[in-house]
């Protein structure tokens, strides 16, 4: 786990018709994130874990989906936002750390081989 610490903050933005409260991560790399999300997106049951993936660490911290993220380093700053949501259930076996390497060892090879990318 890369955070070092996270702390509510009293900045609220509406993102895609959702109230969003936020939390500010710091990093142990020393850049932070305000994360942006809304309780109505919670995650049901175990949080959702891909090794090596930032995210994961956002549903760590705020146990939902986050919909916006502005992340700050010493020179530089990212945004990200949602563009729009589809609930559904996903199957666990696309979580499952295995085939999540195959299937994007795949899609690499895939686009290795003159194939567009989409993930």
């Amino acid at each position: 786990n890369n955070i070092l610490n996270v702390s509510t903050s009293s900045t609220m933005d509406t993102v895609l018709g959702y109230n969003c409260k936020s939390v500010i991560i710091t990093w142990k790399q020393g850049k932070t994130s305000e994360v942006f999300f809304t309780e109505e997106l919670r995650i049901k049951g175990e949080r959702i874990l891909v090794p090596g993936a930032e995210f994961s660490n956002y549903f760590s911290a705020t146990q939902c989906v986050p919909l916006k993220i502005i992340t700050r380093g010493d020179k530089f700053s990212v945004i990200y936002k949602a563009k729009y949501i589809i609930k559904k259930e996903i199957d666990k076996s696309n979580f499952v750390v295995d085939d999540f390497k195959k299937m994007i060892k795949q899609k690499i090879l895939s686009f290795s081989s003159g194939n567009s990318l989409q993930v």
